[in-house]
């Protein structure tokens, strides 16, 4: 049976549609205009002015040119690389600092907990920072980007707490069949989360 909106309802849903529509509009353009400025003619596109919605000729020699640096390759490879190991490290340190966090019975958890959740409100600022990359000889380097950043307070925060709501008697099992902690975080506590 369907049901019938009101007037009311009706008006509602057509200006939440025209709102939203131009927000996807607002949106969209400026990544239309990159994408039709980049394929148009150079010298018809400097003397354009106003909005842009089709290509002024057609020209790839931006593309060519792009394309003939040797450091777009690099570039893409250096992020690939951030992209894929920092993920996977970031998963594999957030994960171990979270079980190490939600077990019952581990020394120091909540003056360890309490450092966590200092520094996910208190940074050092931008300066320490550096100096301290520098100190470690991380600056420019690929790893300067990855390492720091291998721990998310706040997702480790959250991880936690979903590994908390794992019932203990599972883990326990697990431990009376021989697992040890690493076993028991791969193969039981990050599947059931």
């Amino acid at each position: 049976m369907k049901v019938k909106r009101s007037r009311g309802e009706r008006i509602f849903s057509v200006m939440n549609y025209i709102i939203l529509g131009a927000v996807i509009l607002l949106c969209f353009y400026p990544v239309w205009y990159v994408a039709v400025a980049s394929v148009s003619d150079s010298n018809l596109l400097t003397q354009h002015t106003g909005l842009l919605f089709k290509p002024l000729g057609f020209n790839l020699d931006a593309y060519v040119k792009v394309f003939k640096n040797p450091m777009i390759v690099k570039g893409y490879c250096n992020t690939l690389f951030i992209l894929i190991v920092g993920v996977i490290l970031d998963i594999l340190m957030t994960s171990l600092g979270a079980y190490f966090l939600s077990r019952k019975n581990v020394m120091f958890k909540k003056p360890v907990m309490m450092f966590v959740l200092f520094t996910m409100f208190f940074s050092g600022g931008m300066i320490p920072f550096y100096l301290t990359l520098k100190d470690v000889h991380l600056t420019n380097t690929l790893w300067g980007l990855i390492i720091p950043f291998m721990i998310n307070t706040y997702n480790m925060i959250i991880l936690r707490t979903a590994f908390e709501s794992i019932p203990e008697s599972l883990i326990e099992a697990a431990q009376i069949d021989g697992a040890g902690h690493f076993k028991i975080l791969m193969q039981i506590v990050i599947p059931l989360s």
